[in-house]
């Protein structure tokens, strides 16, 4: 009976391992920029604001990129920053916004909590969006781009295994020097390469899936050494 158990639990082990190499790959997955966001394409997602804002995004390690998508409510642009300081400074933001039918992306930096954050290309830096898109439809903008995790610039932040601030707003026209109303902005603290969040937002990864079954392992085995011991 002992030798039973034992291997019931190896087995059980075997099954974790097996799931976590699997949800390990689809973190790693490459989302198509088109400008249409599919919640498939991506390993994780954060509803920022509910019927706003919602944050997609994958890694792949394998070549060191970020692949984002942004659903907003908004015919405007759509921004979101990552590893902010105090209020927006030193935060690395990403604008997406449709001018008439030209799709537009601004790869910028913050240099102080309220700004201003001008175009790395007019700092000193380089546009280091690797591919983008941009489209409207219905009274929502859809913003896909990506980016290496370490662009080597210093007006980007390298994104690295860690909880970081990510910021995001949206604002009311295809300016993105107008400013965006106090409602239409927040935060999230995050680790991009596990989706574990900290604070704001309802995540959606595949993190939750991967702590409900540790602790549904746990108990298992648990019940196990509970059987050997009243045995």
């Amino acid at each position: 009976m002992i030798k039973s158990r034992i291997m019931t639990l190896i087995v059980g082990l075997a099954l974790f391992g097996a799931i976590f190499s699997s949800t390990t790959i689809s973190a790693q997955s490459v989302a198509t920029i088109d400008g249409t966001v599919n919640a498939s394409e991506y390993a994780y997602s954060v509803v920022t604001k509910a019927g706003v804002y919602t944050l997609y995004w994958s890694i792949d390690q394998n070549n060191s990129m970020i692949y984002v998508g942004i659903v907003a409510a908004t015919t405007g642009w759509v921004a979101v920053g990552f590893d902010a300081q105090t209020g927006m400074d030193k935060a690395d933001i990403y604008f997406g916004y449709v001018d008439g039918d030209q799709q537009n992306a601004v790869d910028t930096y913050s240099d102080g909590p309220t700004g201003p954050h001008p175009a790395d290309v007019d700092a000193g830096g380089k546009n280091d969006i690797t591919d983008f898109a941009v489209t409207e439809k219905n009274g929502e903008t859809s913003f896909e781009f990506s980016r290496k995790l370490n662009t080597g610039d210093s007006r980007d932040n390298a994104l690295e295994n860690k909880q970081i601030k990510v910021i995001w707003a949206i604002g009311s026209s295809d300016d993105i020097t107008v400013r965006h109303e106090p409602s239409n902005r927040g935060t999230i603290t995050v680790n991009l390469f596990t989706g574990a969040t900290e604070s704001g937002g309802d995540g959606d990864s595949s993190f939750g899936a991967i702590t409900f079954f540790i602790s549904s392992l746990a108990l298992f085995a648990s019940g196990i050494v509970l059987l050997r011991k009243r045995r």
